[in-house]
């Protein structure tokens, strides 16, 4: 309730606790970013010090874990195409977004969530048995990765969008 309804008291009480948690589903970045939309001020050791020059919203990310400004990474996008067809269920998407969480579902599945905007997160689910074979390596480098980008079909369920890849 207080989440939603109270906002910023709820992240001035629980950002803390929040990234103490080291059972978080969400990576650092995402509860820092609801926490600045919501008006919270980061404390002192958690927000950036900009001095010595300008850095850019991913200089900052990649430094610090998190950006400061109203504006999400630049970049980052969700774009739905519709089939030549038109059929919905031919429809896919194209993303680019920063990795939010992700967690193994049996051998070769795993789900992921980007985040592609302010407030906007995309659901991948990615099946590694359909992708070429990659090495233990190319994995690691993958799973440890910022950024994601690709393409696949857009599946909707029990009004749940997800990216199928």
């Amino acid at each position: 309730y207080e989440k939603a309804h109270r906002p910023a008291q709820f992240w001035k009480k629980h950002l803390e606790i929040v990234l103490g948690d080291s059972n978080s589903v969400y990576r650092p970045w995402v509860y820092k970013r609801e926490a600045m939309a919501a008006g919270v001020l980061l404390a002192e050791e958690e927000q950036p010090s900009l001095k010595g020059g300008e850095l850019g919203p991913e200089e900052q990310f990649m430094r610090w874990g998190v950006w400061l400004g109203p504006a999400f990474l630049p970049g980052c996008f969700f774009q739905i195409s519709s089939s030549l067809s038109g059929e919905p269920e031919e429809a896919t998407a194209c993303f680019r977004g920063v990795w939010a969480a992700g967690r193994r579902y049996r051998k070769n599945l795993f789900f992921i969530t980007l985040g592609v905007d302010n407030n906007k997160f995309v659901d991948l689910v990615c099946d590694l048995s359909r992708l070429p074979q990659l090495s233990k390596e190319e994995l690691e480098a993958a799973a440890t990765a910022v950024f994601l980008w690709g393409e696949g079909r857009l599946q909707r369920s029990n009004g749940n969008v997800m990216v199928l890849c």
